[in-house]
């Protein structure tokens, strides 16, 4: 993809594993994770995303929400709808040491991450439905520490 929309020259791909990320500390702008945190040691991953973020950047993670109710909103058939809001139906299991509930946002305001915007789903949305309005806030975001701002 990368390649084809002629951005080589400014994407760097590189192996690693999220607990040591193999980055200088503020190298990113914006750190960006998708059901990864429930895989791995958590708070070692977060510490990582934390320390690679330059200060005043952002930091965007989606994990699974285990401790919650999976909502859907397309129009289901009743039976159908009672299975796929079965608890542990939806989203799978978590790493021993993976996060995947609510004390994600407790460890980001551990690590002095502040101006936590939570939304505890994604979801697939339907025309004219009334949880619309639950969409226009990110997954996660985390704006600067405190005493710091965007550049």
């Amino acid at each position: 993809m990368a390649r084809r929309a002629g951005l080589l020259d400014h994407i760097d791909f590189a192996e690693g594993r999220a607990e040591a990320l193999p980055l200088p500390d503020g190298a990113v702008d914006v750190a960006l994770s998708s059901t990864v945190f429930e895989e791995g040691e958590a708070d070692q991953m977060l510490a990582q995303i934390v320390r690679v973020t330059r200060p005043g950047g952002r930091i965007g993670i989606v994990v699974r929400a285990v401790d919650m109710p999976f909502w859907v909103n397309p129009p289901l058939d009743p039976a159908l709808k009672i299975k796929v809001d079965a608890p542990g139906v939806i989203g799978g299991g978590v790493a021993p040491k993976g996060v995947a509930d609510a004390s994600l946002y407790r460890r980001l305001s551990a690590l002095g991450l502040t101006g936590l915007k939570c939304f505890p789903q994604l979801v697939p949305v339907v025309p004219g439905s009334d949880q619309n309005e639950r969409i226009n806030h990110p997954p996660v975001a985390a704006e600067p520490r405190p005493g710091e701002s965007f550049a």
